[in-house]
């Protein structure tokens, strides 16, 4: 339900600031935190592709600036994400789901380019098997029952066909394997814990580029547990890491990666979309959660913003809920709030200029410092306000 909740709050602030009392000429600036994971990441999701346009068609009927700012996710880390070039012979990925998790799970394959997904040859061993069920190529719009060792309907694999997203935008076709949850549930199908053995390979022609991502799965902080966090595996997934001094960067033959991790929302096709990722206050790194950008899908985020004080002091100290009271919040949800306001506070002293590169170098001039890893801090990184 999130998605068309984050389009009805944007066209509701987006009427009010056009025809209320918070009408005139100031910018309009929104400030999204919440995302998926896994998705199209071509500007083609429906939340992507209809609040890049109603962000124009505002900007163009009213002559004002809008701008959304986005955070750039913090998935970095998580292993969610895999890619692979497949041939003849078979390519091995886990999927392993959780114990004690009482939702579903959700893996979604994406060919580059979509047409080559009718060429993906899949099947699928459950824990504790030794016989893997085939999967075989479906039409779109239907789907296949996913069996445990004992033969029962634990998940579905489902091929979903093109669908039309907004005027004149369509999503490409992938494939989604549905797993039910791993803890008991009344009424409900229950999958065995733990890892789900995929062969991938290729039908003969041409090498198929294959992306996996496991949709986000967890429970937002605060909330009774429920959802636990599936994740991708193979031999070479804990590799060494300079940055930590010990194994968890997937290795050099691993098929999962940390290209790509961030935000399912982050590629809408507008210049009124900036995507911010997560910087350290101790020397403007980025931060270790802060996702990584993919040539393929999106290079870098638009820039980063201040999340977190050091690698040992986790986030920024702001007012809590009570009166006097502080608390300590992180994220790129951070950073995106603190670039909202350094875009307001630009807006401020003079008009904003174009929305793009020359609108994001004015921030930078203004508010914080240029260079670092493009695919994790884009231009530069906002030190202040």
């Amino acid at each position: 339900h999130l998605e068309p909740l984050i389009l009805r709050g944007l066209a509701w602030i987006l009427a009010e600031a056009e025809g209320g009392a918070a009408g005139g000429a100031a910018p309009v600036i929104v400030t999204v935190a919440l995302a998926t994971f896994a998705g199209p990441k071509d500007g083609t999701k429906a939340v992507e592709a209809q609040m890049a346009q109603m962000l124009d068609r505002w900007q163009a009927r009213t002559g004002r600036v809008a701008r959304v700012v986005l955070a750039f996710g913090n998935a970095r880390r998580t292993r969610q994400a895999a890619r692979c070039t497949l041939g003849p012979a078979a390519r091995h990925i886990d999927w392993r789901l959780p114990p004690d998790d009482r939702t579903a799970s959700y893996l979604e394959l994406r060919a580059t380019p979509a047409t080559d997904l009718a060429r993906l040859r899949l099947a699928l061993t459950p824990p504790g098997g030794h016989v893997a069920q085939d999967l075989p190529p479906m039409p779109p719009d239907t789907s296949l029952p996913i069996r445990d060792i004992a033969g029962r309907e634990v998940g579905r694999a489902y091929h979903i066909g093109p669908r039309a997203t907004a005027p004149g935008v369509v999503s490409p076709p992938h494939l989604v394997l549905a797993m039910a949850p791993t803890a008991e549930r009344s009424g409900c199908a229950v999958a065995p814990h733990g890892a789900w053995r995929l062969a991938l390979a290729a039908a003969p022609g041409p090498d198929l580029h294959l992306r996996a991502e496991v949709q986000r799965d967890d429970t937002l902080a605060g909330h009774p547990q429920n959802g636990r966090q599936s994740i991708l595996d193979d031999a070479d997934a804990e590799g060494w890491e300079a940055e930590t001094a010990g194994y968890g960067a997937p290795g050099a033959g691993s098929a999962v990666t940390r290209a790509g991790t961030h935000s399912s929302f982050a590629t809408a096709r507008s210049e009124a979309v900036l995507v911010v990722a997560a910087a350290r206050a101790s020397d403007a790194a980025p931060m270790r959660y802060s996702a990584e950008g993919d040539a393929g899908l999106r290079p870098s985020p638009t820039l980063a913003a201040l999340s977190d004080r050091s690698p040992a002091r986790r986030g920024l100290l702001a007012a809590g809920t009570l009166t006097g009271s502080v608390r300590a919040g992180d994220g790129t949800s951070v950073a995106a709030a603190r670039a909202a306001r350094a875009l307001a506070t630009l807006h401020q002293a003079g008009p904003l200029p174009v929305a793009g590169p020359a609108e994001t170098a004015a921030l930078i001039a203004a508010f914080g410092i240029e260079g670092g890893d493009p695919a994790r801090v884009g231009a530069g990184v906002l030190t202040l306000p």
